[in-house]
């Protein structure tokens, strides 16, 4: 597909990071990496062993790479899963688990769409 069009009309900020990047085949380089980063199994390792150091250190990657990539909405909700786990704030954790999880794997099918991955 390639259209970038696609991607801004589901929320990516591509305009945003163009400077940075420089041009699409290098977005579209990273964009690919990023699905291929495994996030969603470690995420699910860690929140179901509690163990939220690593757990942190996955969602602040997930924050840093998003931003890069002009995913705005899936930065915040990762930010705001890497204070709650510096914090040990298990509760938010689990009660938010959900949404951090639905945003990741909505942006991962716009990205594979995008892509042409299937």
């Amino acid at each position: 597909m390639k259209d970038v069009n696609y991607l801004k009309q589901n929320g990516f900020n591509v305009d945003s990071v163009m400077d940075s990047l420089g041009s699409m085949e290098m977005y579209d380089e990273i964009l690919n990496d990023f699905l291929n980063g495994g996030t969603i199994d470690k995420l699910m390792k860690y929140k179901e062993e509690m163990d939220l150091p690593n757990y942190s250190i996955i969602v602040h990657n997930l924050k840093g790479e998003c931003m890069y990539l002009g995913i705005e909405k899936l930065a915040q909700i990762a930010f705001e899963h890497q204070i709650k786990s510096e914090t040990n704030d298990i509760n938010y954790i689990n009660t938010n688990f959900e949404i951090l999880m639905a945003e990741l794997r909505r942006v991962n099918t716009v990205a594979k769409t995008y892509l042409g991955i299937q």
